[in-house]
C-alpha cells in the first residue's frame, strides 16, 4: 500500500518506491521514459506536493521540487539522482539518492530549518542507457548536449526513439529545457557505490574526487553464412569466430591500463542468423571503454580499433567500426569535497577520498556548477543486478551527511 501518512519512515518510503516496476523475480525494471519510471516520479511529486514544497517537471521529462528559502532570489542549493533502472535492476541504484534527497528535505522541513538559499531536488529522467543507449539523458538535455535530432535519432530495440517516448508520456521534446547555472549555488548528488571498496574497508561514505568518463563504439563485423556441416574449416568467414578473438582483445586492452584505473567491456554481442547449423554470418558488439585519464582511455581504444582492424583482415571478415559517443572524466570540487570531509570528521563517520568507475549526472553539472558525490556502501558491490543492496544503517549515515552539507550551503 503506498505511503499516505507524513510521519511514514524512510525504509516505508523506500519500500513503496522498490514496488513500482516490480517483476515476479524480484527483479525492478523501470526503463528510461516508459510509464514505470514516470509513475514513481509522479508518486515522488505527490508526496512532495503533500508537505507544501512546490513541484513541476520539464520536457526532458525531469522532475524538480523545491523548498523555499528566506530570500528566493538567492541561487538554490540542488540535490539529486535518478529513479530509472535497467532490466530486472535493484531498488537501491539511483533512487537511493533520490529518496536520500527528498528524506533531507522533509527533516529539515519538519525541523523548521531557516534556509536562505532555497534547496531543490531533481530526479533525472533517462539516466540508464540500457533502453536507448544514451546514458544520463535527462541531465545531458538540460545542459545543452543533447538537442532534438539526437532524440529522434536514438532508438531502442523496437525502434522508439527518445522523442517519440517524450511524445507519448505528454511532454513536448521540441521545447526542450536549458540548465540556468546561475540559479544555482551547487550540486550534490548521493548514491550507491557499486564497488566493494566501501565495504571491504568497513567505511559508510566515499567522497568521491573525480568520476570516470565513457568512450563507446559498436563494431559490426560481416562474414559468410555457412552450413555448419558442409563448409570446411579453411574455408569459413565466421563472424562470431572474429568477434570472440575480439572481445579477449578488449579485454587485454583493459588489463594493459588497469594501472591507469581503466576498464574495457564488450557489454553485448549480437549474433545472426543465430542458430545452430549455420556459420554465423554477422556480429554486432557493443564496446564501453572508461576510466579517469584521458590519455589512458584514448591508449585503450585505439588499441581495441587496432586489434579489431587486424583481426578481421586475418580472417577475411568485413568490418566497420563506428564511434558511438565520448565524454570526458570530470574532476569534483574541492571546496565542496572539503565541506563532506568535514562533516564526516565532525560527525566521526568512517569515510575515504575515491574515485567513481561508473558515470553519474553529476558529471553533466559539475562544468557549470560547484558539484559534489556521495557514495553509501554497496554490499558485495553487487550493482544493475535485482541482488543490489545497501544497508539502512549506511543510507541513514549517508542523509545525515548530505543533510549536513545541504545545511551548510543553503544557510
Amino acid at each position: 500500500m503506498m505511503v499516505k501518512d507524513a510521519e511514514y519512515s524512510f525504509e516505508q518510503l523506500f519500500e513503496d518506491f522498490s514496488k513500482i516496476g516490480l517483476e515476479r523475480d524480484g527483479g525492478i525494471t523501470r526503463l528510461a521514459y516508459t510509464r514505470e519510471e514516470e509513475q514513481a516520479k509522479l508518486l515522488l511529486k505527490k508526496l512532495s506536493e503533500d508537505l507544501g514544497f512546490t513541484a513541476r517537471k520539464d520536457n526532458a521529462g525531469n522532475l524538480w521540487i523545491r523548498k523555499e528559502g528566506l530570500d528566493p532570489d538567492l541561487p538554490a542549493v540542488l540535490v539529486g539522482s535518478h529513479l530509472d533502472t535497467v532490466p530486472q535492476g535493484g531498488a537501491y541504484d539511483g533512487a537511493v539518492g533520490v529518496l536520500a534527497g527528498f528524506e533531507c528535505m522533509r527533516q529539515l522541513d519538519r525541523e523548521g530549518f531557516p534556509n536562505r538559499h532555497s534547496i531543490e531536488l531533481v530526479v533525472f529522467a533517462g539516466e540508464e542507457s540500457s533502453r536507448f543507449n544514451i546514458a544520463t539523458a535527462g541531465s545531458k538535455i538540460l545542459v545543452g548536449k543533447l538537442d532534438v535530432e539526437a532524440l529522434k535519432a536514438a532508438k531502442d530495440n523496437k525502434g522508439i526513439s527518445v522523442y517519440r517516448a517524450l511524445k507519448q508520456l505528454g511532454y513536448d521534446p521540441d521545447d526542450l529545457p536549458g540548465f540556468a547555472a546561475e540559479d544555482y549555488k551547487a550540486f550534490l548528488e548521493l548514491h550507491v557505490e557499486q564497488n566493494v571498496i566501501l565495504e571491504r574497508e568497513k567505511l559508510q561514505i566515499g567522497i568521491v574526487e573525480r568520476i570516470a568518463a565513457p568512450t563507446r563504439a559498436r563494431i559490426e563485423l560481416h562474414g559468410v553464412e555457412a552450413h555448419s556441416g558442409a563448409c570446411p574449416m579453411g574455408e569459413r568467414h565466421d563472424a562470431l569466430a572474429a568477434a570472440a578473438e575480439i572481445i579477449l582483445a578488449v579485454e587485454k586492452a583493459g588489463y594493459k591500463e588497469k594501472d591507469h584505473h581503466t576498464v574495457a567491456t564488450v557489454g553485448r554481442c549480437t549474433v545472426r542468423p543465430g542458430v545452430m547449423n549455420v556459420v554465423p554470418g554477422y556480429t554486432e558488439l557493443l564496446v564501453d571503454v572508461r576510466g579517469v585519464e584521458k590519455e589512458s582511455i584514448l591508449r585503450a581504444y585505439e588499441e581495441i580499433r587496432s586489434s579489431a582492424s587486424s583481426i578481421a583482415e586475418k580472417r577475411g571478415i568485413g568490418l566497420i567500426f563506428e564511434h558511438l559517443s565520448s565524454e570526458n572524466p570530470v574532476e569534483l570540487d574541492p571546496e565542496i569535497i572539503n565541506i563532506i570531509e568535514s562533516i564526516c570528521k565532525e560527525k566521526e563517520v568512517p569515510y575515504k577520498r575515491m574515485n567513481s568507475g561508473a558515470g553519474h549526472d553529476c558529471m553533466n553539472l559539475a562544468p557549470l556548477v560547484p558539484t559534489g558525490l556521495i557514495f553509501v556502501p554497496s554490499k558485495g558491490g553487487i550493482s544493475h543486478n535485482k541482488n543490489e543492496f545497501t544497508d539502512f544503517g549506511d543510507i541513514h549515515a549517508g542523509i545525515e551527511v548530505l543533510k549536513e552539507a545541504v545545511k551548510v550551503l543553503s544557510a
